[in-house]
C-alpha cells in the first residue's frame, strides 16, 4: 500500500470517528430539546452558582435557603459562573451546558492518546463511545465537569517529563485542591490516583510528603478561613446535614449496578486486565483497580463512579498495542452490533422510544415549564415561590426561588419555615402528597392548573409507568 493510500485510509477512519461520535451527541441534543427533563440533582448542585450571580457568595438560597453561612466546598458553585451569567437558553442551559462539558472531555481524550501514537487512535473513539454511551454522562450532576479537571490532570502528570520537580508538584497540588473544593469525594479519588500514577513512576517517598502537605496547605489557604469563621455551621452542614443525615454504607453491588449502564467502561476495563494477564501484570492491575473502586465505594453512591473513566484512560496509556487484539473482535460483525447497540439502550435507545410512546409527555413537560415560568414573572419577587429541583430548570433564575425536597425534614432538621401567600409549584400527585405533609397543620389553597398526564414507560416486567405530571399550585392562606 503507497503512503498516500495509506494517509488516505486513516482519514477516512478519523471521519468515520468523529462523524459517529457527532452523531451520537446530536442524538442526545435531540433528547434534551425533546423533552428538558432534568435529574433532579444538576439544579440542586448549581444553587450557589446563581447566589454568586445574585451577589450572594455565602448564600445558596434556591437550594439550601435554611443555611444562615454557606460554606460548603465553593468551587463548582464559583467556577459555573460564568456560563449562567446570562440567560440565553432559559431551562435548556442546563443541558446546553452539559452537552459542552462532554465535548471538552472527549476533545482531552482524543488530545490524550494522539500524544501516545497513531496506534491509539481506535483506542481513543472506543474510550469516546464508552464515554457518550453511559447515562451517567448526561445526568446534569457536577461528575462530568469535575472530571475534566481530573482527566486534564491525569494527562499532564503522565506525559510530563519532569513531574517531581517543584513546579510540577505545585501544579499537581493546585489542581488537586481545586476539584477537592469543587466535591470533597472527587478530591479524595484525585489524590489516591495520583498517588498510584506517582508509583507508576518510581516517585520517591519525598513525593508524596510534599504533595500531601502542599495540598492541604493550598486547602488552608483557600478553604481554612470560611471553616473558621463559623466552625459550628460547618460542622452542623458539612457533617450532620451533609453526612450523617445521609445512609452511606459500604454498598459492593453499587459497582456491577454502575457497570450494567456503563457497558463499554466495563468492556474496557476487561480489555485493560486482558492486556495486563498477557504482560504478567494482572496482579498489579487489579490492585490499582480495587484501590480506587474502594476509594469510591465508601461514599456508597454509584453517582461517584464516573471518575473511573480517568483510571481507565491511564491505563490503557500504558497497555501498549491493543489493536490487534481489538481487530480480531471487531471482525465478527454480529458482536459489534450487539455490544455497540446494548451499550447505547439505556443512554440513547431506550429513552428514544419512551418519547416515540408517549408523544404527549415531552408536550406536556415543556406547558408545566413554561406555566410555572409564568407564575415566577407575574408574582411578587418578594414572595418565596418553592419549586421541586425538577422545576429547577426555570425556577434558578429566579432570585425568590426556593427548593422543596422529599426528605427535607429528615435532612434539615425541621420543616420549611413559611409565611402566608408564600406559593408550591407541584409536578406530579406523589409529589404533592409529600409536599402537603411538609405543610400539615397549615390553611393551603390548591389549584390544578395542568391536568396530569400519563406517566413514561419503565422498563421492567410487566411494563409499568413513572410518576403522571401536571401542575398545582399550593398558596398558603
Amino acid at each position: 500500500m503507497s503512503t498516500q493510500s495509506l494517509v488516505a485510509k486513516i482519514n477516512r477512519k478519523q471521519f468515520f470517528y468523529l462523524a459517529f461520535l457527532s452523531l451520537l451527541l446530536f442524538w442526545k441534543l435531540s433528547l434534551f430539546i425533546w423533552l428538558p427533563y432534568p435529574n433532579g440533582d444538576g439544579p440542586w448542585s448549581l444553587g450557589h452558582t446563581f447566589s454568586i450571580i445574585q451577589g450572594e457568595f455565602f448564600k445558596n438560597t434556591f437550594a439550601q435557603s435554611f443555611v444562615n453561612f454557606y460554606n460548603f466546598p465553593y468551587m463548582y458553585g464559583l467556577l459555573n459562573v460564568p456560563f449562567f451569567y446570562f440567560n440565553f437558553f432559559d431551562y435548556y442551559q442546563i443541558f446546553l451546558w452539559n452537552l459542552i462539558l462532554v465535548l471538552i472531555l472527549i476533545w482531552q481524550i482524543r488530545v490524550y492518546f494522539r500524544r501516545k501514537g497513531k496506534d491509539f487512535e481506535f483506542v481513543a473513539f472506543l474510550f469516546s463511545f464508552a464515554v457518550l454511551s453511559s447515562p451517567y454522562t448526561f445526568n446534569q450532576r457536577p461528575e462530568i465537569f469535575i472530571l475534566n479537571f481530573i482527566i486534564y490532570l491525569v494527562s499532564y502528570f503522565d506525559n510530563n517529563s519532569a513531574p517531581f520537580n517543584k513546579v510540577s508538584v505545585f501544579i499537581v497540588s493546585l489542581l488537586t485542591c481545586i476539584i477537592g473544593l469543587t466535591h470533597p469525594v472527587a478530591g479524595v479519588f484525585t489524590v489516591v490516583l495520583i498517588c498510584l500514577m506517582a508509583y507508576e513512576k518510581n516517585a520517591q517517598f519525598s513525593f508524596y510528603v510534599t504533595y500531601l502537605i502542599m495540598v492541604s496547605c493550598l486547602l488552608a489557604i483557600l478553604y481554612g478561613p470560611m471553616v473558621l469563621y463559623d466552625f459550628e455551621s460547618f460542622y452542623l452542614n458539612f457533617f450532620q446535614r451533609g453526612y450523617g443525615k445521609n445512609e452511606r454504607e459500604l454498598q459492593l453491588l453499587l459497582l456491577p449496578k454502575y457497570f450494567i449502564y456503563s457497558l463499554f467502561l466495563f468492556l474496557l476495563f476487561i480489555l485493560v486486565f486482558y492486556k495486563s494477564f498477557q504482560k504478567g501484570k494482572i496482579v498489579k492491575e487489579i490492585i490499582y483497580f480495587s484501590i480506587c473502586v474502594l476509594a469510591l465505594l465508601i461514599f456508597s453512591r454509584s453517582y461517584y463512579f464516573p471518575y473511573l473513566f480517568a483510571l481507565l484512560m491511564w491505563r490503557l496509556g500504558q497497555i501498549g498495542k491493543a489493536i490487534p487484539f481489538i481487530n480480531r473482535i471487531f471482525k465478527r460483525t454480529w458482536i459489534v452490533v450487539f455490544v455497540f447497540l446494548s451499550a447505547l439502550f439505556s443512554s440513547h435507545i431506550w429513552p428514544t422510544i419512551q418519547l416515540f410512546e408517549n408523544k404527549e409527555y415531552s408536550v406536556h413537560w415543556k406547558n408545566i415549564l413554561n406555566r410555572a415560568d409564568l407564575v415566577y414573572k407575574n408574582e411578587d419577587p418578594n414572595k418565596r415561590i418553592w419549586a421541586s429541583p425538577f422545576l429547577g430548570g426555570v425556577s434558578l433564575w429566579y432570585r425568590n426561588a426556593r427548593l422543596h425536597f422529599r426528605f427535607y425534614g429528615t435532612y434539615v432538621g425541621y420543616l420549611p419555615k413559611t409565611e402566608k401567600e408564600e406559593i408550591f409549584l407541584v409536578e406530579n400527585e406523589e409529589t404533592l402528597k409529600y409536599v402537603l405533609s411538609l405543610l400539615e397543620g397549615k390553611q393551603i389553597e390548591i389549584v390544578e392548573v395542568i391536568k396530569p398526564t400519563k406517566g413514561l414507560i419503565k422498563l421492567g416486567y410487566p411494563l409499568t409507568r413513572s410518576s403522571s405530571v401536571g401542575l398545582w399550585i399550593l398558596t398558603l392562606k
